[in-house]
């Protein structure tokens, strides 16, 4: 750290000093007199003490005057699966000042954290800007206090797009039945109106089973409802459908024969 001292008598004429190994600055043969000590410039990870200080000196003794500087805060960002709470890596982070101006963009990294060191006491806000599939980014940023000589952590969990998976199988042997039609509609969370929304035709696969995901179709909150439009070669119809909700989850839908 470099200080400039200064006899306030004559503020014309001044010292710049930097401190040793041990923090310290030590000036022989001064004239007697009140000093001002003013720091110019901090370590990396501690704030800047703006304040100006005082010493008096006498003939023939040695004064002392201690300053402290507090130490930066870091921020530590974590991001995990809201089902599994597993870390996610490669989500990014922009983290702004209250006053709107951009601080860091940072990555999560294999641990699924994210970290903004050195930073200036305040309040910041986090916003998740983009995130890996399949999850859902985070719609609510945060808003967080930092303060001196303490570190702060934050958390994000994150939902995965919603998966519908339409399993098509033998009622009696629980074999899969490939090449089996089905349409698939959506309903809005408000059913009171009974509107139902066309999402189109699908075939089973060979094991059976129909994946619908984004971007396939917009998958959605609220209820879906599954009919079976013809059968498999030597099956009869189901004669039945199938109505379900989704909630950012993956869910699966068995119609037996």
């Amino acid at each position: 750290m470099t200080f400039r001292i200064a006899r306030i008598e004559d503020g014309s004429h001044y010292l710049d000093r930097t401190t040793n190994s041990n923090g310290e600055i030590l000036i022989s043969d001064l004239e007697p007199g009140v000093y001002s000590v003013r720091e110019l410039s901090s370590v990396q990870d501690h704030i800047p003490d703006d304040t100006e200080h005082h010493v008096e000196l006498f003939p023939g003794q040695t004064s002392t005057i201690t300053l402290t500087n507090d130490k930066r805060p870091n921020l530590y960002i974590h991001k995990t699966d809201a089902d599994t709470g597993e870390p996610i890596e490669h989500t990014v982070y922009l983290v702004k000042g209250a006053d709107g101006h951009s601080i860091a963009e940072v990555e999560t990294d294999g641990n699924g954290v994210a970290v903004v060191e050195n930073l200036l006491p305040g309040v910041v806000e986090i916003i998740e800007k983009s995130v890996p599939e399949p999850y859902l980014l985070a719609e609510e940023s945060q808003m967080v206090t930092l303060l001196p000589n303490r570190d702060r952590d934050v958390y994000f969990q994150n939902y995965k797009r919603p998966t519908i998976e339409i399993i098509k199988e033998n009622s009696i042997t629980h074999d899969p039945i490939a090449n089996v039609k089905m349409q698939v509609w959506y309903a809005s969370n408000n059913t009171d109106t009974g509107e139902y929304n066309d999402l189109g035709v699908y075939y089973t696969d060979s094991e059976g089973c129909i994946v619908l995901s984004e971007p396939d179709i917009s998958l959605r909150d609220g209820w879906y409802r599954v009919k079976e439009l013809e059968p498999a070669p030597w099956f009869l119809p189901s004669g039945r459908g199938y109505t379900g909700g989704v909630h950012s989850r993956r869910r699966q839908l068995y119609i037996p024969l």
